[in-house]
C-alpha cells in the first residue's frame, strides 16, 4: 500500500469538507439576509451583523477649593516602645493644642493607629540597610567592639486635620493659605527635629554615607513632614449634569465615526464611565513629592461610600473629570 497516496487523498478530502462547509455557511447567510462579509476573519458569524462604533466624552467640573487638608505623621522617639508610646500622647495632646491656635476645623481632626516607625523614606531605609550590610562584612575577623547603646524605637501616627475656606479667589487663597501653612510647618507638629536625632550607630551609618545621599531629594515626604492638599465636594446634581454631557460628546464622536464609514448610528449596546481628580503634579516631575503624594490621595480618593470630591496637592482650582464611553450599533443609510 502506498501510504503517501493515502496521505494526499486524506488532506484533499479534509480540504473539501472545509469548502462544503464554507459554501453551506454562505448560503444560509445568503437567504437569512445577514450579510456574509467578515464571517471568516476570526470574528463570530452572529456578531458581525452590522457593526458597531464606540465613543468617548469627557467632562471636567473645575471648582475652587472648599478646604485645605493637612496630613502629617506625628513622630516619637525613645529608649524603649513604653517611653515612645507615652512621648507619643503628648506629641498628640500638644498637636490638638497648636492646631487650635492655628484655627483649625476641631472635628476634622483625625488620628490613626499607633505604629512602629523608622522615621524615614522607604529609600532611606533601603541606602541604611546595604551600608549596614557593608559595614558588617568590612568588621568581620576585627576584634568584637563594646555592645553599643540600644537601638531607639521611633512610634507614629497619622494625623489629618482640615481649613475651611472662603477664597473666591486664586489669590485670595494664596494669601488664606501659604502663611497658614508656614506657621504649621515652623511649629513642628510631627516632631521631626526631636526624631531627626541620631543615636551613635545612626550617626556612624549618617557619616559613612553622607548627607546627601542620606537625606537628599527622593520623592518622598519625610515622615514627620506635614503635606497639604486642596479639596473641594462634587455633588450628585453636578455629576449627573456631567455624565450627561459626557455621554452627548461620545454619542456626537460616535456619529461622526459612522458617518466617515458610510454608515449612521442604532441603538446603543454599550455604555461606561468612570470620574476622578485631575491635576497637573506630574508637571514637577514624576519623582517629584508632589507627584508621589497626588497620587497616594487618588488612590485613597472615593475609596468608600463617601461623596465625590476634587483633590489637588496644588493651590488653585481643584478639577473632577468625567468620561463617558458608549458604543452604537451602525446602520445603512
Amino acid at each position: 500500500m502506498n501510504f503517501n497516496n493515502v496521505s494526499t487523498d486524506i488532506r484533499r478530502g479534509t480540504v473539501m469538507k472545509a469548502v462544503m462547509i464554507r459554501t453551506l455557511v454562505v448560503v444560509l447567510l445568503c437567504t437569512t439576509g445577514i450579510p456574509a462579509y467578515s464571517q471568516f476573519d476570526g470574528s463570530g458569524i452572529l456578531g458581525a451583523e452590522a457593526g458597531t462604533v464606540s465613543g468617548y466624552g469627557t467632562v471636567v467640573i473645575e471648582k475652587t477649593p472648599a478646604v485645605m487638608r493637612m496630613q502629617v505623621d506625628l513622630l516619637s522617639k525613645a529608649s524603649s516602645l513604653e517611653e515612645a508610646l507615652a512621648g507619643l500622647k503628648d506629641r498628640i495632646e500638644a498637636s490638638r493644642a497648636q492646631l487650635a491656635a492655628f484655627g483649625v476645623d476641631k472635628a476634622s481632626i483625625k488620628l490613626g493607629e499607633p505604629k512602629l516607625s523608622a522615621g524615614k523614606t522607604d529609600r532611606q531605609q533601603q541606602m541604611e540597610a546595604l551600608l549596614a550590610e557593608r559595614m558588617r562584612s568590612l568588621n568581620e575577623g576585627r576584634a568584637q567592639k563594646k555592645a553599643s547603646a540600644t537601638t531607639p524605637v521611633t512610634v507614629s501616627v497619622q494625623l489629618t486635620a482640615e481649613w475651611k475656606l472662603k477664597a473666591k479667589t486664586i489669590e485670595e487663597l494664596l494669601l488664606s493659605t501659604q502663611p497658614l501653612q508656614k506657621k504649621i510647618k515652623d511649629a513642628d507638629l510631627g516632631g521631626l527635629k526631636a526624631a531627626s536625632q541620631l543615636s551613635p550607630e545612626e550617626q556612624e551609618i549618617m557619616e559613612e554615607m553622607g548627607e546627601m545621599s542620606m537625606y537628599g531629594n527622593d520623592g518622598e515626604a519625610k515622615p514627620g513632614e506635614p503635606v497639604f492638599s486642596y479639596a473641594s465636594p462634587i455633588s450628585q446634581e453636578e455629576e449627573d449634569k456631567a455624565l450627561g454631557e459626557a455621554f452627548q460628546k461620545a454619542k456626537s464622536q460616535a456619529a461622526r465615526l459612522a458617518k466617515a464609514a458610510g454608515h449612521q448610528l442604532g441603538k446603543l449596546s454599550s455604555i461606561s464611565s468612570n470620574a476622578g481628580s485631575v491635576g497637573q503634579e506630574s508637571d514637577y516631575g514624576y519623582s517629584s513629592v508632589y507627584y508621589s503624594v497626588s497620587r497616594r490621595l487618588q488612590a485613597a480618593e472615593n475609596s468608600d461610600d463617601s461623596q465625590a470630591e476634587g483633590v489637588s496637592i496644588l493651590p488653585g482650582p481643584v478639577k473632577y473629570q468625567v468620561t463617558v464611553t458608549a458604543g452604537f450599533v451602525l446602520k445603512e443609510k
